[in-house]
């Protein structure tokens, strides 16, 4: 028999959990997990989960603290739910071809699609080579 994540309860450290959802009882983990984890759901079959508070908007905002870089000289590349904190955040939000309606709403320039070369196409545009 496997072994179930009740068995290790409180026993890990979770960055991120991607998990298809197909007969997951979500009301459940968001009542069991909603404290500690964020919850983003890139369809009605898949979510994804991360520490609360913690995103790609968060890395790069300590990256530029970091470095002394201002914010808003960052540029974002991005398709997906789990990219809509860190368009927030960026200076500019580039958002592939290939990408949810809803992040290309937010966008500042809509590129093109992964498979055609949407981050080489949009660096170009955005004159970073």
């Amino acid at each position: 028999m496997e072994p179930v994540i009740a068995d290790y309860w409180g026993d890990w450290d979770i960055s991120k959990l991607s998990c298809a959802t197909d007969d997951a009882d979500m009301e459940r983990c968001r009542r069991e997990l909603g404290n500690d984890y964020d919850f983003m759901i890139h369809s009605s079959t898949v979510c994804e989960m991360v520490p609360s508070g913690f995103h790609k908007g968060t890395g790069i905002e300590r990256v530029c603290e970091l470095l002394g870089v201002d914010i808003s000289d960052t540029y974002a590349f991005g398709d997906s739910v789990n990219d809509t904190e860190m368009m927030e955040s960026a200076g500019h939000a580039i958002v592939m071809g290939n990408g949810t309606d809803d992040l290309k709403a937010m966008a500042d320039y809509v590129t093109k699609s992964l498979h055609e070369d949407g981050i080489h196409y949009g660096c170009r545009k955005m004159g970073l080579i």
